[in-house]
């Protein structure tokens, strides 16, 4: 990983995320021309953002949250595994969570439905804000 740039990365990350399109939405031209486009960080600032995130260990504070957490996961996923909330849910018995079907890692791109199923998680606990809430993808 370390032999390609950060843009490259990103875009071959971008284009697995979108592989399933038929036709890739505009969105995702745009974003692969801003990346050819705009200098960018390195890909050893992605690497030291992923080494903390790896080394991180939140469960205790996780599993003592008292307010609402809802979790969003792409049921096609390739980053984070359906295992992964299944373990979050026994670290937290009231995390309520949520799958988008046949979304990748980043459903609020690839799904048009995600965000009716951002505002029926609101209506369903009665709340109108997102800050009070915690969402994951």
């Amino acid at each position: 990983m370390q032999d390609i740039s950060f843009d490259d990365f990103l875009k071959a990350y971008f284009d697995s995320e979108f592989a399933a399109f038929d036709q890739k939405p505009s969105a995702y031209y745009e974003l692969i021309a801003l990346l050819d486009r705009e200098p960018h960080p390195n890909l050893e600032v992605l690497l030291k953002g992923l080494d903390i995130c790896d080394k991180t260990d939140l469960r205790n504070e996780f599993s003592s949250l008292q307010c609402a957490v809802d979790l969003i996961e792409g049921q096609q996923d390739n980053n984070v595994p359906v295992q992964a909330f299944e373990k979050i849910k026994t670290l937290n018995s009231s995390a309520n969570i949520h799958t988008v079907p046949n979304a990748q890692h980043m459903p609020f791109w690839t799904d048009q439905n995600f965000l009716g199923l951002v505002y029926r998680t609101q209506n369903v606990t009665g709340l109108a804000v997102l800050p009070n809430r915690i969402f994951v993808s």
